[in-house]
């Protein structure tokens, strides 16, 4: 299950899916065009591909 996106979503945070982890970007792109809201609510205000990649970015 994808507690931590819940977990956020049900505190009211926002939330970032790391790409790589227990979902692929095609089950995030799945919830999103379902109509079922336990699904819409599995996505995450944000993705990014690694870790790495956001690392970086604020090291530049």
């Amino acid at each position: 299950a994808n507690t931590d996106i819940l977990l956020g979503k049900n505190c009211g945070l926002k939330t970032l899916q790391v790409g790589g982890g227990v979902h692929k970007l095609s089950d995030i792109r799945r919830w999103e065009k379902s109509e079922c809201p336990k699904d819409q609510k599995l996505v995450a205000d944000y993705y990014i591909d690694s870790l790495g990649i956001y690392y970086q970015s604020c090291n530049d």
